[in-house]
């Protein structure tokens, strides 16, 4: 199994202007632009990374050497899942009829059960793949990203830029209380 990330994030969970409001700093002095966007992203990162949940809209591809019974995401929230695809036994490529699973959204991460036919594989690896969008959406009201994890975020931005060398956390303390909460563990 693997996962690959086939469109990245177009935006970051905080704006520059956000993060300056919480360091405090001056809105019109552009000194120190450069190093929040790149502490933005890395938040973000960390925070996805110690989640297991996609912050901002990603579509990505999983690729499977098989069809199991069910799958369970990778990354969540699920926004969309686009398609199944697979390698038929004349390694062609064909897309399953969405007749033939079922796909759990109320379950975090989201499940797809495939309850129909399996067609016969190509002998090749990498027969299966699966493509899916998932994140927060900035746009959508009812399904924000948890403002635990944007003042997570900021925890992290303001330890980081208040303290620029090395040192032996990963991240502060705080920041992975308020993570916690909302972090999925998976079982391989």
């Amino acid at each position: 199994m693997s996962l690959k990330q086939i469109t990245a994030p177009a935006s970051e969970p905080l704006t520059l202007n956000q993060v300056k409001l919480d360091r405090k700093l001056v809105l019109s002095e552009t000194d120190e632009d450069d190093l929040l966007t790149t502490l933005i992203a890395a938040a973000r990162e960390m925070a996805e990374a110690t989640l297991n949940r996609q912050l901002v809209e990603a579509t990505y591809r999983l690729t499977l050497g098989c069809f199991p019974s069910k799958v369970v995401l990778p990354m969540s929230p699920l926004i969309a899942l686009t398609d199944v695809k697979y390698l038929d036994v004349n390694d062609a490529e064909q897309t399953l009829d969405s007749a033939e699973y079922e796909v759990d959204t109320d379950a975090d991460p989201a499940v797809i059960h495939f309850t129909g036919t399996i067609p016969t594989l190509s002998t090749k690896i990498n027969r299966v793949s699966i493509t899916f969008t998932a994140g927060y959406t900035n746009t959508d009201p009812v399904n924000p990203i948890p403002s635990v994890i944007i003042k997570a975020m900021l925890l992290m931005i303001g330890h980081w830029y208040e303290n620029r060398e090395d040192s032996v956390r990963k991240m502060p303390t705080a920041a992975e209380w308020l993570l916690q909460d909302k972090r999925i563990i998976t079982f391989a």
